[in-house]
């Protein structure tokens, strides 16, 4: 694929980006610097500026963001997602 092409499909690709509990989780709680730095309400200000800033930098490098919204309900991680899907893949 040349150079032309992959602008193109770049160009019109639609990315989905997403924070849920994940984040929070990894961050907040496991590593204790945060924690103990940042209130709850703080910390997740934070995240939402970054996703901010991500989305914003995305957008200025012409990709199209069409949903930047939670996937999961706080407290479903994605590896309890994944498992249950995989459960009834097989059904």
């Amino acid at each position: 694929m040349g150079k032309q092409k992959a602008d193109e499909i770049i160009r019109n690709a639609l990315f989905v980006i997403g924070i849920g509990s994940n984040d929070w989780i990894m961050n907040y709680y496991l590593f204790p610097i945060g924690r103990h730095k940042y209130s709850n309400a703080a910390y997740s200000h934070i995240l939402i500026g970054k996703l901010r800033s991500f989305v914003t930098k995305r957008h200025l490098l012409h990709s199209r963001v069409r949903d930047h919204s939670p996937r999961y309900r706080l407290g479903i991680n994605a590896g309890a997602v994944q498992r249950r899907w995989k459960k009834r893949r097989k059904v």
